[in-house]
């Protein structure tokens, strides 16, 4: 996937995406459904480094 340059995005459509996806997050009721979205999100090293980032 490319590079987002957010300057390119209407604010209102920036806010609704990220907001979409704080939704999604939201809705994910167990453990196991977090790792599940996160596993078919994000590379064993955009995983690590995510965690890193959020320690």
């Amino acid at each position: 996937m490319g590079k987002v340059q957010t300057k390119n995005i209407d604010k209102n459509e920036r806010y609704k995406i990220i907001g979409d996806f704080y939704e999604i997050v939201t809705n994910l009721r167990t453990k196991n459904e977090v790792i599940g979205f996160f596993m078919g999100l994000l590379t064993p090293s955009e995983a690590l480094m995510f965690a890193r980032r959020i320690q």
